[in-house]
């Protein structure tokens, strides 16, 4: 007979996350995975697979409620830190910050806010929402060097480094 084991989610397969599924099986957790992109290393390590962006916490949601999940894991960035904060409060399940916690740490823009109220001192930064209001910040910038990256990257994608104006619109474009 078998045995029934605990359902753990965790939210990508990439080679970041190849320890965390290990860990889990040798932990006896029946190991479900979800990401955008399907054949990433440690897809073939886990019990199921099932393509979903981990960025969509609603879609995620569903899911663990739906595979009555005891526990969730995120992968290695911002962004599935959100979900997993989002689905474990919403599950009840331990393990996880609160999510307004976890989005005030976890989300850039929402931090520099927190520093700069709590005096934290933190790199200037500006958020756009709207390329074409970032581009035109970076483009009429008074100093050089900048950093320009987007929010929810990780690993330093989509980071530039801008020396002058010349370089605004490959570096949001990059973003």
């Amino acid at each position: 007979m078998n045995e029934i084991k605990e359902k753990a989610l965790i939210l990508n397969t990439s080679h970041n996350d190849i320890g965390l599924i290990r860990a889990l099986k040798d932990m006896g957790y029946y190991v479900v995975a979800i990401g955008a992109k399907s054949g990433l290393m440690g897809e073939r390590l886990v019990d199921e697979y099932r393509q979903l962006d981990y960025s969509d916490k609603e879609s995620v949601l569903c899911l663990a409620d739906e595979l009555g999940i005891s526990a969730i894991c995120s992968c290695c960035n911002d962004l599935g830190v959100l979900t997993a904060a989002y689905v474990a409060e919403r599950l009840g399940l331990p393990g996880h910050d609160p999510y307004e916690v976890t989005e005030t740490l976890h989300d850039k823009g929402k931090f520099k806010k927190f520093a700069s109220e709590f005096g934290i001192k933190t790199p200037q930064a500006e958020v756009f929402t709207d390329a074409e209001k970032a581009l035109a910040y970076v483009r009429n910038a008074s100093h050089f060097p900048l950093m320009v990256k987007a929010s929810d990257l990780s690993a330093g994608n989509g980071i530039s480094k801008v020396t002058s104006s010349n370089e605004a619109q490959r570096a949001v474009e990059n973003a």
